[in-house]
């Protein structure tokens, strides 16, 4: 299964609110987030790196969010439709900001040569996290209450890009977490920042 079978199934099976057919639409067919590199120089780097890079965002937040002593410990629950959007959808403001171009690259030879490459050039600098919320939010509606708090399932806002809150999570106590991997400290961070202003609730 290729990188883009794999998200558009993850897609379907979890976010099923008004307008994720829509949304899934735009990411397909009206732009080029299957193809996209995550980003210019560094992690996916490579035609189709931001799919894969929101795959592997995704999996090592479940693959977390299972762990026995974040449910115990730290109380983390949330609904697998919330995981998806946070994961899958973290860095779709990365749509359409990548044009391919060549940079010189020395050689082990001393000489220089033009290697492919990409170079960041985004047509609407709405802001990281603010444009993913943006886009998002044109197609999704809140989902329903969860934990019997009247509290709206996370709106698409949860994911306005996770990287704005890198590494500020924190417990209850206000001790900071160490053991969370560096690509799981963001949307975590991130989903303590929303649903904690929503509810006032302290949710880490």
């Amino acid at each position: 299964m290729s990188c883009k079978e794999e998200f558009i199934e993850i897609f379907k099976e979890n976010i099923t609110r008004s307008g994720a057919d829509a949304l899934l639409d735009y990411l397909t067919n009206k732009s080029d987030f299957f193809t996209a590199p995550a980003s210019a120089r560094y992690h996916g780097a490579y035609e189709g790196g931001l799919c894969e890079h929101s795959l592997n965002v995704y999996h090592c937040l479940v693959d977390y969010l299972n762990r026995e002593r974040v449910n115990e410990l730290y109380g983390l629950e949330y609904s697998p439709e919330t995981v998806a959007l946070v994961a899958l959808l973290h860095d779709v403001c990365k749509a359409g900001c990548y044009k391919k171009t060549f940079r010189n690259v020395k050689g082990e030879d001393g000489q220089w040569r033009q290697v492919p490459s990409y170079q960041f050039d985004d047509p609407l600098p709405y802001g990281h996290g603010e444009k993913s919320v943006y886009i998002v939010n044109g197609y999704l509606r809140r989902g329903q209450g969860q934990r019997g708090q009247g509290v709206s399932d996370v709106s698409p806002g949860v994911c306005s890009v996770c990287c704005r809150y890198g590494g500020d999570v924190f417990s209850g106590g206000g001790e900071l977490i160490f053991d969370l991997p560096s690509q799981l400290q963001a949307p975590l961070a991130h989903l303590q920042v929303v649903l904690g202003g929503v509810t006032g609730e302290k949710w880490v």
